[in-house]
């Protein structure tokens, strides 16, 4: 069986699985010879998994197998990371590098972005393994080197605190072996005592999964290969333990493949947990303690490409991969998407709820009188609500804004992957929004209420300012009734696009917060919030100024030429809103005006809040 084109770019995609190394000022110039593999896995033959509607009639359960809602969109989307059943990390591609951010799970197979994540480190960054708040993932880039070579990737430990990774630590050169090897696909065990993990430690033969121990003075163990049962001469990466540590899944193009990469799943015995409590070196190198893997079967194996397994709980009862089953050939042979998130589920049937339903039955020997023509009314279904208040106040002089507009917009839940056929850029029409608007009191207070289990974006607009935007929700299974949230409405607004270091018109999805932390309001909500303000107040507007500012990085003049031409890329973004030409005015500051770093900040941090567009209303004269 030969390895398809769109495999062979998965080894690349996935932090340079090959192992070659490409020199960082040459991008993309190979020196290092292509790995060869003797990659012969066999053809399964086994019977898939029976998903008939014949077959849902009459079984307890069975397995619904769909895509997530809400995440996916025309960028690969990797992997969900749980950190418990409501909270996971989303690792996806935005751009050329692998981003992360905080999801919240609605419900099985619906998924929402809540927030960005902090951390001190830039360029990509791969799955991230969490229990609890303790945290093991993989970096691309080695924050502690910066002449970091394109192909290596290391594993690092941190801690979760909010939506922040802190105190990260490299896992040690013993594991993260010299700066052109890869390793990564970290997963801890239930106890956090083990890692196992993907690496090219042999950079001509394919990659192997191999585990280490915590040792106890905290350090970890030389790596110790996970066996013949589960490595083979093709490649071994993404794997998953199970919470309750019964079982390691993984996904492989070797053994018995459907076609492409397939997960797999094998059982851990019992004494793997007991030689790791006991450090028995000679008995773990074994590699006995895993069975022969066995494929998890179509439909969810597939001829295109698994990875990534992943669950809150059982895997028998939810387990999340991702794949890029539905992608057109040529997208993922260039790189530009395909892989999405999708859920097996397990679901039973109503004959079984039925059958198992534990509430009381009525008892048949009680005669009850019947009344005929009565009718009885269906209690009305009054959803739970919560109160939003708070005040609005003017970011300048923090003084209280009366009459301040307030408007709420109900968020559609429009599938991501529609987002270039819907998206806002092209008519400045609000498709993703029903609104309704309030004013605050005279002392600037406003209140109102909102359905909980829906998602909101609130804006505050006063006068010649600008605006203040958050999005909520309140999930109905929460206590809540009032959450108290002021705005701050600025004279001076500060546009903080996300752009890559040397990009002026291709920003990163999300766009900032003061932090340098991505927020879940895309760069196009940013611009469409933008655009709507100004064309309330186009009439008393004499003109816009719009200042481009970049980071360090670079030359004066250059980074001048960067700054003018990111601001050109928003003016023609409001031009395309409706925002009048002749009313904008771009120009460039450069590095000139760079922002004071904070104490603690990272290099990578400050120069990303440093990359931003300031603007400035001037007013016409009475």
């Amino acid at each position: 069986m030969k390895l398809r084109p769109a495999t062979i770019i998965i080894l690349a995609t996935l932090f340079a699985l090959s192992g070659c190394v490409f020199n960082k000022t040459l991008p993309k110039r190979v020196i290092c010879p292509v790995p060869v593999q003797d990659c012969k896995p066999s053809k399964w033959q086994g019977i898939s998994m029976d998903t008939s509607l014949s077959f849902r009639n009459v079984a307890d359960s069975f397995y619904v197998f769909e895509k997530v809602k809400q995440i996916n969109t025309v960028e690969d989307e990797w992997c969900l990371s749980f950190i418990d059943k409501k909270k996971a990390i989303l690792t996806f591609n935005d751009e050329n590098e692998q981003r992360i951010m905080m999801v919240r799970m609605i419900s099985d197979n619906l998924a929402r972005i809540e927030s960005g994540m902090g951390y001190n480190l830039e360029g990509s960054i791969g799955v991230i393994s969490a229990k609890g708040k303790d945290i093991v993932f993989a970096a691309s880039y080695p924050f502690e080197d910066p002449d970091y070579y394109i192909g290596n990737s290391d594993l690092y430990t941190a801690e979760l605190k909010d939506n922040m990774l802190v105190n990260i630590r490299n896992i040690g050169t013993n594991i993260n072996r010299n700066r052109v090897s890869w390793e990564s696909h970290p997963s801890f065990s239930p106890d956090k005592n083990v890692i196992i993990f993907s690496t090219d430690i042999n950079p001509l033969k394919s990659t192997d999964l191999w585990f280490t121990i915590k040792m106890p003075d905290g350090s970890w163990s030389d790596p110790i290969n996970c066996g013949n049962n589960i490595n083979t001469d093709c490649d071994e990466i993404t794997p998953f333990i199970t919470n309750d540590g019964s079982k390691l899944l993984f996904s492989s193009n070797g053994h018995e493949t459907v076609g492409g990469y397939d997960i797999f799943e094998s059982d851990i015995s019992p004494a793997f947990w007991q030689a790791i409590k006991k450090l028995d070196f000679q008995a773990l190198k074994t590699g006995a303690f895993f069975s022969k893997p066995r494929n998890l079967r179509p439909p969810l194996n597939t001829e295109a490409d698994e990875l990534f397994p992943s669950s809150p709980g059982r895997i028998e009862d939810l387990l999340y991969y991702s794949s890029n089953q539905s992608a057109q050939m040529s997208k993922s042979i260039m790189g530009t998407g395909g892989f999405d998130i999708y859920v097996r589920r397990k679901t039973y049937s109503e004959k079984y709820l039925a059958r198992t339903d534990q509430k009381p039955k009525p008892d048949l020997s009680i005669k009850v009188e019947e009344k005929k023509d009565i009718k009885i009314k269906e209690p009305e279904y009054i959803p739970p609500t919560f109160k939003l208040e708070g005040t609005v106040y003017n970011a300048e002089t923090k003084e209280a804004i009366p009459d301040a507009n307030i408007t709420v917009r109900e968020i559609k839940q429009v599938d991501l992957l529609k987002e270039r056929e819907l998206e806002i850029t092209a008519e400045g029409k609000d498709i993703f929004f029903d609104a309704f608007k309030t004013k605050s009191d005279s002392k600037g207070k406003y209140s109102v209420e909102l359905e909980k289990d829906k998602d909101f974006e609130v804006t505050a607009e006063a006068g010649d300012l600008f605006f203040d935007s958050f999005k909520i929700r309140v999930d109905k299974d929460d206590t809540t009734s009032v959450i108290k949230k002021d705005f701050f409405v600025p004279a001076q607004l500060t546009l903080r696009i996300n752009f890559p270091t040397d990009v002026y018109n291709a920003p990163y999805k999300y766009a900032l917060d003061s932090n340098g932390v991505e927020t879940n309001q895309t760069w196009r909500e940013a611009i469409d919030l933008l655009a709507k303000n100004l064309l309330q107040t186009t009439e008393k507007v004499e003109k816009l100024i719009l200042i481009g500012h970049t980071d360090d990085a670079g030359s004066e003049a250059y980074n001048l030429r960067l700054g003018q031409n990111r601001v050109n890329f928003i003016i023609e973004q409001l031009v395309r809103r409706g925002v009048p030409r002749e009313k904008l005015e771009g120009r460039s500051a450069g590095e000139s005006e760079l922002l004071e770093r904070a104490e603690g900040e990272s290099l990578p941090a400050w120069r990303k809040r440093c990359r931003r567009v300031e603007l400035q209303k001037v007013l016409k004269k009475d």
